[in-house]
């Protein structure tokens, strides 16, 4: 059997647009389940590493938050040290005798735990202030 190439269509070409979306239609019945279970597992994975990236971020968060608690605890304690070397200066040179100075220490040391930074910084001028007079004045 011989075949003969013809120049009549199998399709009327007024449906030819029709035909063209009839066949895409199955094609997608066919094929459209393999793109869903794809996509499905492509979201759930998407999902995951979006929580644990929400996670991440969170424990970021806590970490620097606590840095941040840390950081200023130790701005504190230097504080509190450079003032108590002051007050160990005041009294190796002998200015502890005086009882209004020895008054404002004592004060001075029993609330040093509560101050705040700025407290702490303006407490310290102030004693090196005090020392500085004390000194011009001997």
């Amino acid at each position: 059997m011989k075949l003969r190439n013809t120049n009549i269509p199998d399709i009327d070409m007024e449906s030819i647009d029709k035909e063209k979306e009839i066949l895409g239609n199955k094609i997608y019945k066919k094929i459209g389940p393999l793109f869903h279970s794809r996509n499905d597992s492509l979201q759930s994975d998407l999902h995951e590493k979006k929580t644990t990236l929400r996670s991440i971020n969170n424990s970021i968060i806590n970490t620097k938050e606590e840095l941040k608690l840390l950081h200023n605890e130790l701005v504190i304690k230097k504080e509190i040290h450079q003032i108590l070397k002051i007050i160990n200066n005041i009294c190796s040179i002998g200015f502890s005798t005086n009882t209004g100075f020895r008054h404002e220490i004592i004060i001075l040391l029993r609330s040093i735990d509560t101050f705040t930074i700025d407290q702490l910084k303006s407490n310290k001028k102030r004693l090196m202030q005090m020392l500085n007079k004390r000194l011009q004045i001997k």
